[in-house]
């Protein structure tokens, strides 16, 4: 399915566009950013994802198929072009960033058992490339996409961004490819690593935009979600809120618990650190008991309870969390009154804050700073009486970007490239806030017992 659009408006004070691109699992998306970051075209395709590998040239088609409409509709000069793709997904190519196999995606489990020899978790994209140095092919370069994307349209060869880098074996603290070297990748396999934002290149002339147009690494998605959050200051924390619950916050030092359920990226900036971590627990327990559909009324029936319920829920919609708690049988709990109950749907909803108050509180343990104002993102966003539940039981104010989709992201990182500025500084410039959710004293207070009870239930670390 492709999607185009436009805005309705222009900020003719802007000098140039900056256009964003983001490649996920099942889909491709563009937007096309004013220096404010306002959004003016926008183009995306999705694809069924049938396989834990993909064409390279499926990639492509789709970039091509949305490029001609999109630079069509965009109202002024494009500046600089920057992507954004899965973290984790590796492919092969040749000398001159051509794929030689398919892509592997986070998801595929080749290599597990290789990389498990030294510590590599299957997620990781080192872990399908020391399967790939099995199959006999020496001559070749590890690869993520969206450094396959940007080689595409123009980018010099042999480099990637240290946040696509680091699920590959790099140290982005040592500035080394340790862990990869150390598992017996040849080094000449090995692309040079930049900071996203770095200029790599220029468009090529059969893009259509003419030359000088700056092509500038990008990032994970995960990072440029964070990014176009704007949450990328020492303190700043993003609550992303969806199927599953993803915490990313900002600090001075290296955060990392020992099972690797907590790990940072370095920040696109560098000298700062990203840490982060992801709970199953979120929306999916909502879609395994009820229909979207009904997800409107139910979120008024719980407006029009008395609250806290009093339950203590640890929803999971399938057994395993790796945080804040760890398990790979560790199956939660849920409300204990019957699902046809009001109280059941809006005890799911006080379990996943009591779970994301949990999550904040283990990492500000392992010395994430929390400060001021909690950046949310995410389908949750979308339901107020769960937006009050979650400010009242975090006990801080919940501050919603306007827009936080990772292209959004890419383009931030295209205009730090063309301004010469650090990404937080292009970031400050570019993100704009939608609204403020303050918490009800009184309710905060209520939830205070409730969250105790939770704690006595599910505070253990195992």
């Amino acid at each position: 399915m492709v999607v185009l659009g436009s805005s309705a408006h222009f900020h003719a004070t802007a000098p140039g566009l900056f256009v964003g691109i983001d490649l996920g699992t099942s889909g491709l998306r563009l937007v096309a950013v004013d220096g404010s970051g306002l959004a003016v075209a926008t183009a995306s395709q999705t694809w069924p994802v049938a396989a834990s590998e993909q064409d390279p040239a499926q990639w492509l088609a789709s970039l091509e198929k949305l490029w001609k409409p999109l630079i069509r509709e965009l109202p002024g000069p494009v500046l600089a072009v920057s992507a954004t793709s899965t973290s984790g997904t590796v492919l092969p190519t040749d000398c001159k960033g051509r794929p030689i196999a398919s892509a592997w995606l986070y998801s595929d489990r080749r290599g597990s058992e290789l990389g498990a020899r030294f510590g590599i978790p299957a997620g990781w994209g080192l872990s399908r490339w020391l399967w790939w140095q099995l199959q006999g092919s020496t001559d070749c370069r590890l690869t993520h996409p969206s450094d396959y994307l940007l080689t595409a349209l123009g980018a010099k060869v042999g480099w990637t961004d240290h946040t696509c880098a680091l699920k590959s074996g790099y140290d982005p603290a040592a500035g080394k490819w340790s862990l990869a070297l150390a598992a017996g990748v040849p080094a000449a396999q090995l692309p040079a690593v930049v900071r996203p934002g770095t200029v790599v290149g220029t468009l090529a002339p059969e893009w259509g935009l003419g030359s000088g147009v700056k092509l500038v690494a990008g990032c994970t998605d995960g990072v440029a979600g964070q990014i176009a959050s704007g949450a990328l200051a020492v303190g700043q924390v993003c609550l992303s809120l969806g199927s599953t619950l993803i915490f990313k916050g900002v600090s001075e030092a290296k955060i990392a618990s020992a099972d690797g359920a907590v790990y940072s990226h370095l920040h696109p900036d560098g000298r700062l650190w990203l840490p982060g971590a992801a709970s199953a627990c979120g929306g999916a327990i909502l879609e395994k008991f009820y229909p979207r559909e009904q997800w409107e009324e139910l979120n008024g029936c719980a407006e029009a309870l008395n609250r806290p319920t009093g339950q203590t829920a640890y929803p999971l919609a399938t057994p395993g969390e790796r945080f804040p708690r760890s398990g790979a049988d560790f199956a939660g709990g849920l409300p204990d009154v019957p699902t046809e109950d009001p109280h059941f749907y809006a005890g799911l909803l006080e379990g996943v804050a009591f779970v994301e108050r949990l999550g904040l509180e283990r990492l500000m343990a392992l010395g994430m700073p929390v400060q001021g104002a909690l950046l949310c993102v995410g389908g949750g966003t979308h339901s107020e009486v769960w937006l009050r539940i979650r400010a009242a039981v975090l006990g801080r104010e919940l501050q919603l970007p306007a827009q936080v989709q990772p292209a959004l992201g890419a383009a931030i990182l295209a205009a730090a490239g063309v301004w010469g500025v650090g990404v937080a500084q292009a970031a400050a410039r570019m993100v704009r806030l939608d609204r403020q959710i303050l918490p009800d004293a009184a309710l905060a207070a209520a939830y205070e017992a409730v969250y105790r009870r939770f704690l006595e239930r599910w505070g253990g670390a195992g």
